[in-house]
């Protein structure tokens, strides 16, 4: 089949004015290093998958010479990165600030971060092809980690308003051609496009035409646990008398309405008087797009009378997170939507906490039933509380999934995801038209 004119265009050589870019045209052969890599990301909150990427790639700095360029976040100043650059702001003047950066800094390849609100809101998020376009014309070497992928068959009212979009005529078809041309154009122009799960590569194959040589698959790390010599949380945190000498049951993530934990309160209603000395735990913060969710849910728990039983955190720190997983008894994830990986589920891995979620998704490919988890269909309170009792009454259980997690931890470490992405740089520079399904 022939290649379109855009491909076409994209392979050769540009004969592009010179004043129309305001500055030479980057070549890489000229670049400092063969390994210079400009990593577009935001750095917040604090278990961001890029601080993780970071710490692991510069651990080996003799193999990659990485440059930052993060968000203008205040707390991003009292970060100590090496070639720490806070380059551009969420709003739709963010394509302009990294295109500027990068013909200073002139790096070999770009490795950008995708979220879908990553750099703004929805008017933002339709520049990001803007950007990928600008960077192809100046010949950059492009990488882009998409960290969710919404398949099209999802798109419908209840998608939008679990995610807080306005229930509104059309709006279904407008979102679902956004994203189509989001994710087609990343195919296009990317050299490569990482994405955490076989599961979402085939999303991005399936629905938005994107060929398999240009996807490769990066699970999310897992880092090695700490030796923590104190695990009690500081009685600053109301609630720290409320979980003493209980038993832990804990969701950790945003109180988002994808997170069906609606269904989890109802579970833990269900099983509460046959496990009082446990408590649940929601950990985690709010959004305020969906304040009016985690309100109601607040308002259900009271009106259960379960104030002692089910406990919201709000946010946590690092130190108070570690801890907290260190502690549980085990961890449920009872997603209704599944269009990313979860680092949530990679914290439970680094302890080796067996795990409930839900059979969705890329949950359904990294939770092995009966191997490090249990399964349970999404939206069902019922068999989430089945599997939670059968968790918390049989010990051998959980020691079996947990060894099953410790030794999926072993298999997908930080420094195996660096080296992963290294090749993948290393690969894009040789060839761009490489293909990176061979790397191991």
């Amino acid at each position: 089949m022939e290649s379109s004119p855009l491909r076409q265009f994209l392979k050769r050589p540009l004969l592009i004015p010179i004043a129309i870019l305001s500055a030479s045209r980057i070549d890489p052969s000229s670049s400092p290093s063969p390994l210079g890599v400009a990593l577009v990301t935001t750095l917040q909150p604090e278990t961001h998958y890029s601080r993780y990427l970071i710490q692991a790639l510069e651990e080996n700095p003799g193999a990659v010479n990485l440059l930052i360029y993060a968000d203008r976040n205040s707390k991003n100043l009292a970060l100590s990165y090496r070639n720490l650059k806070l380059v551009w702001t969420s709003n739709i003047i963010f394509p302009f600030q990294i295109f500027r950066q990068i013909l200073a800094d002139r790096p070999t390849v770009v490795h950008l971060q995708h979220e879908i609100n990553m750099y703004g809101g929805p008017l933002t998020a339709m520049l990001f092809p803007f950007l990928l376009f600008l960077l192809r014309v100046i010949r950059i070497n492009l990488i882009v980690t998409v960290h969710s992928v919404v398949p099209k068959e999802e798109i419908d009212r209840e998608f939008l308003y679990t995610f807080s979009w306005p229930l509104r005529i059309g709006l279904i078809t407008l979102v679902r051609l956004f994203l189509s041309i989001l994710y087609r154009s990343i195919g296009l122009l990317a050299n490569t496009t990482i994405v955490h799960s076989a599961f979402m590569a085939s999303i991005l194959k399936q629905d938005y035409g994107i060929p398999s040589e240009k996807i490769a698959v990066v699970p999310i790390g897992v880092p090695a646990p700490r030796l923590l010599v104190n695990t009690e949380i500081s009685t600053d945190r109301p609630w720290a008398n409320s979980i003493q000498q209980k038993k832990i049951i804990l969701y950790f993530g945003y109180i988002i309405r994808r997170k069906g934990l609606e269904y989890l309160i109802d579970a833990f209603d269900i099983i509460h008087s046959q496990f009082p000395d446990h408590v649940l735990l929601l950990a985690g913060g709010e959004l305020g797009y969906q304040s009016e969710y985690a309100t109601g849910l607040r308002q259900d728990v009271e009106r259960r009378g379960l104030n002692n039983h089910i406990i919201f955190t709000s946010f946590l720190d690092g130190d108070e997170i570690e801890k907290l997983y260190a502690r549980c008894e085990f961890v449920v994830l009872p997603y209704t939507y599944s269009i990313s990986s979860s680092l949530p589920l990679s914290f439970a891995l680094q302890y080796s906490k067996p795990i409930i979620a839900t059979r969705i998704g890329t949950m359904a490919e990294e939770v092995r039933d009966g191997v490090n988890g249990l399964l349970v269909p999404p939206r069902d309170a019922s068999a989430l509380a089945q599997a939670m009792i059968s968790l918390a009454s049989n010990r051998q259980l959980r020691e079996r999934l947990a060894n099953g997690a410790q030794q999926n931890a072993r298999e997908r470490t930080w420094s195996k995801v660096a080296d992963k992405t290294l090749q993948i740089y290393r690969l894009c520079i040789e060839n761009q038209e490489g293909d990176p399904r061979g790397i191991q």
